[in-house]
């Protein structure tokens, strides 16, 4: 049995003379190609089944048995070709026998190829989209560093405000108690330059209190550390309120600043008083009882003038002190006293009935705390609150007073309150033990109850350490009631 095939053919049969011999095998076939329009024999497991024929084939078997010797001789595949100029045509007989240079090529379609334009639409569009997002990313950085550098230039020029001062003026005619109207008195921003410092008279968390002079006169420079430019800022801000200026409050002379080439020191100057802190005074001096009645109606007249709201064009916002202590109390060379560190005070106004609470992380003295700091029980967002807290913790500083008065011939050694209870230096958790849940105050001599003047005492001390903050008494309720006791005793307020 043998098979017609083409002399240049590469099967594995041999072909001689134009055809080719099977073997007695019957997995040899016949076989007619399109691939090089040539034909031969091969083996059967190259071939394409007529039930199951491939989507192009490019091959196709007859079997010798089945249709006889040479059955591929006259064997024809149809399929339709794409010229390379673009008409379509069917293979015919004729030309199944075209060499290998001259044969057509088989293609079910055209290929795909893309344009000029098509092509540089594929390389635009994606740098485009970059291009796009990149702006997009500049422009919204642009916005946010351009709000950011709104916000540090309002907060530069706030902070001139504080620093520039109007004129340089003597220090008695600034310090001078006037009628509170208008922004206190400022000196020139050099004042850091011109103030000779002396010894430290004063710690503290936020820093020193330095005696300083300046034009041949005493000053107190409070130098903050430079982790505490808020508190820094923020007293100094107080400071400046409108109206705030009292007899009773220290005077506020300038806030500076002063690069030491190491860190930059932040300066507050206020008025020196050479008896400090009431705290200090008492350790080393007793008093009658005319001057616990100044002392007092002094402390309470100055948290009187700080909790009051002047309502006007140039008016006063009420304000809450909120550390209110012996330590943070200033005796004056005549033994009067005025309320310092404003560092904490929070500012309400009732026209938009919003609480000005400063952004730094400091609280109030935990031994002077109000039951309901303590127990975390406080409206914070209310802001008599902090004003009922202050009148808790002006009872204390009463107290201590008390404790260094001649009364009945006696004078008690000096103490904080609460010295027999926590230790010198108690935590939340002692204190809040000792007054929240034990509900101990401090303790009232024997002696002071018997003493008829001290009964008026007695009786404010008592109530301005009732645990509901709402029953207290107020500053101006306790200002009124010491009037007719200081005219008693004809001292003048």
């Amino acid at each position: 049995m043998s098979c017609i095939c083409n002399n240049n053919s590469t099967n594995e049969i041999p072909c001689i003379n134009n055809k080719c011999v099977l073997s007695s095998s019957t997995d040899q076939r016949c076989f007619t190609s399109l691939e090089k329009a040539h034909k031969g024999c091969v083996d059967k497991r190259r071939c394409y089944s007529h039930k199951n024929p491939f989507k192009r084939p490019l091959l196709e078997c007859c079997d010798v048995q089945t249709n006889g010797n040479l059955c591929n001789e006259n064997q024809q595949l149809r399929y339709l070709l794409i010229d390379a100029n673009g008409p379509v045509m069917k293979m015919t007989p004729g030309n199944t026998d075209q060499s290998p240079t001259s044969q057509i090529p088989i293609q079910e379609a055209a290929p795909f190829r893309l344009s000029n334009v098509q092509i540089a639409a594929v390389i635009s569009v994606p740098f485009s989209l970059l291009f796009i997002g990149l702006s997009l990313l500049v422009l919204i950085r642009g916005k946010r560093n351009k709000r950011k550098a709104k916000k540090v230039e309002e907060e530069y020029n706030r902070r001139e405000e504080v620093l520039l001062g109007l004129e340089s003026l003597n220090l008695q005619e600034i310090t001078t108690s006037g009628s509170g109207a208008g922004l206190p008195l400022l000196i020139q921003r050099t004042i850091a330059r011109q103030i000779i410092l002396h010894e430290v008279i004063g710690t503290g968390r936020f820093g020193y209190v330095h005696r300083g002079t300046w034009h041949d006169q005493n000053v107190a420079v409070k130098l903050f550390l430079t982790n505490e430019e808020n508190s820094w800022f923020r007293e100094a801000q107080v400071y400046q309120t409108t109206m705030l200026r009292h007899e009773n409050i220290l005077g506020f002379i300038a806030a500076d600043n002063k690069d030491t080439g190491a860190c930059t020191e932040l300066w507050l100057v206020t008025e020196y008083h050479s008896n400090g802190s009431l705290f200090d005074f008492l350790q080393d001096n007793t008093l009658n009882f005319n001057q616990l009645v100044t002392m007092v109606f002094n402390i309470i007249n100055g948290l009187a003038h700080l909790h009051m709201e002047v309502i006007g064009t140039e008016g006063k916002r009420a304000m809450a002190h909120r550390d209110i202590k012996s330590k943070n109390i200033l005796v004056k060379a005549n033994r009067t006293c005025c309320i310092a560190d404003l560092g904490l005070t929070v500012l309400h106004s009732s026209v938009d009935n919003k609480v000005d609470i400063p952004t730094n992380p400091r609280t109030g003295t935990t031994r002077y705390q109000a039951p309901e700091l303590l127990d975390n029980t406080i409206n914070l967002r209310h802001f008599e609150s902090y004003r009922r807290a202050d009148m808790y913790a002006f009872g204390l500083c009463v107290w201590e007073i008390c404790r260094r008065t001649d009364i009945c011939g006696e004078v008690e050694k000096y103490q904080l309150p609460y010295f027999d209870c926590v230790e010198p230096d108690p935590s939340r958790e002692q204190m809040y033990e000792v007054v929240c849940m034990d509900a101990i105050r401090p303790h009232i001599s024997e002696d002071w109850q018997q003493e008829d003047r001290m009964k008026k005492l007695i009786k404010i001390m008592k109530e301005c350490w009732y645990y509901e903050g709402a029953a207290r008494l107020t500053s101006l309720r306790v200002k009124k009631d010491l009037l007719p006791l200081c005219r008693s005793l004809d001292i003048h307020v």
